[in-house]
């Protein structure tokens, strides 16, 4: 049991009854907090309770947060793979190659001789749970491509971010 002594205070040994004079400034590796008694001494253990208490809720979020990053990562990947597998699939002497392994079966267009690529995305501006689609090639004026571009771009720096998990910012990082 340890207790505060002030500089005047004289300290007695409880087998011999002899009185020393000490003078001490601070306890060491010790904290001191008030209570009933004169005085109290916290050994950590309490503390180390509630530390492991919040360690403990902050492994399970993290485990969650883990589970959905890991979730995000392979719905990038899967996006990624499906237009490179398109990709391939719409080269003309690639074409037999790939739909006879199985891999892919690229639907084959009467009108051309490539197939198209498409990619399925979420909506933005429907509520309901509609999908987009964008296709290439199309037939108008205009960079066709250019979404797929955009898409694949921001795509690579989102997957980017969660592999290292950094937060992702319309920023370009200098």
């Amino acid at each position: 049991m340890a207790s505060i002594l002030d500089a005047n205070t004289a300290l007695q040994h409880p087998a011999t009854e002899e009185t020393h004079d000490e003078h001490f400034s601070e306890l060491d590796n010790e904290q001191v907090s008030e209570g009933d008694s004169d005085c109290d001494v916290s050994d950590g253990l309490t503390d180390g309770y509630q530390n492991a208490e919040s360690d403990s809720e902050e492994s399970v979020e993290g485990n969650k947060e883990d589970s959905l990053r890991f979730e995000a990562i392979q719905k990038i990947e899967r996006l990624a793979l499906s237009f490179l597998e398109q990709l391939a699939g719409s080269l003309p002497n690639q074409r037999a190659d790939i739909t006879s392994i199985g891999i892919f079966q690229a639907p084959i267009n009467s009108r051309s001789k490539y197939p198209k690529i498409e990619l399925q995305l979420a909506d933005r501006h429907k509520t309901s749970e509609c999908i987009r689609v964008i296709r290439y090639p199309l037939k108008r004026k205009g960079a066709s491509i250019k979404p797929f571009a955009q898409i694949l771009r921001v795509m690579d720096f989102a997957h980017q971010a969660l592999v290292d998990n950094v937060p992702l910012t319309k920023r370009y990082p200098s």
